[in-house]
């Protein structure tokens, strides 16, 4: 990956909160679709951009900082109590992206849902889609649970966009990495449950993938450069034993161990790739 340099840090959020689904019956329009947020997504960015000065500059690399859960009710919690810490009153103490040149808001809510969760929330800040509650990288024709409505609902995300201009990826999470807010960035899927194949039913395992398998056989996850997360035992499979807990196993029910399958296409394709599971590794 190339050195980082001209970086720019966005710092979002993912609202969670009380979940409060909209009934099941209820019907979307069929105009929120993908196509649907993609044009008023254009609509407003050629609005701002009118107000733009001389030549509009070109970020060479992105960091995207999630803070999932992190509302601006938690962030203002955030700003009184480092004021509070410095013996000031603390509402007006600036955390480190007030101080940014620029600062934007972004609306994550889901379709059927007014307080959304963290996968069709990610969908939508992560691919600019609003998506239907606890789907993942899918649009509003997907439906939770339903693998055939997942054939022709899939979204691209920031991933697949790095990659169609020529940039280096890569994903770094302290939750699992087949989590529903670190999955948005790759994987398409009816249910952000279906994290490794036991979770999904028996019946449509054929067509629809689990996130693991995504992640490494699927575009965009297959080139992704870096991958740092946790949730080992969703790449493992039930008779193997974890390398760093001996007493836990995968969860696996195909007998496949992802991650040497993920090492073993690497080579195949004559890329320098290295799977590695504790911090001594690193160092």
């Amino acid at each position: 990956m190339s050195a980082w340099c001209c970086v720019v840090i966005i710092v979002t959020s993912i609202s969670t909160g009380c979940l409060s689904p909209a009934p099941m019956n209820a019907e979307i329009k069929e105009t929120y679709d993908r196509h649907y947020w993609y044009a008023q997504a254009q609509e407003t960015l050629q609005k701002r951009l009118q107000y733009a000065t001389g030549k509009n500059p070109v970020a060479k690399n992105v960091i995207l900082v999630v803070g999932d859960g992190m509302s601006l009710t938690t962030t203002t919690a955030a700003r009184i109590l480092r004021g509070q810490r410095r013996g000031q009153s603390g509402e007006d103490t600036d955390l480190v992206w007030d101080t940014f040149p620029a600062v934007a808001l972004a609306k994550t809510y889901n379709v059927d849902a007014q307080t959304g969760e963290s996968s069709a929330c990610a969908t939508a800040l992560l691919c600019g889609v609003k998506a239907r509650y606890e789907t993942l990288g899918l649009d509003a024709g997907g439906r939770f649970n339903n693998c055939a409505s997942a054939i022709n609902s899939k979204v691209t995300s920031l991933i697949d966009w790095a990659h169609e201009a020529g940039k280096s990826s890569g994903i770094v999470t302290t939750a699992r990495i087949t989590h529903a807010t670190p999955a948005a960035l790759y994987a398409h899927a009816p249910s952000r449950y279906w994290e490794d194949d036991s979770r999904v039913p028996p019946t449509v395992r054929r067509d629809c993938k689990d996130i693991a398998m995504q992640l490494v056989e699927n575009e965009p996850g297959r080139n992704i450069n870096v991958i740092m997360g946790g949730g080992r035992r969703h790449f493992l499979p039930t008779v193997t034993a974890d390398p760093e807990h001996p007493t836990r196993e995968g969860r696996r029910l195909d007998g496949r161990n992802l991650a040497e399958d993920w090492a073993r296409e690497k080579k195949r394709r004559h890329l320098r790739a290295q799977y590695i599971h504790s911090k001594e590794q690193i160092i």
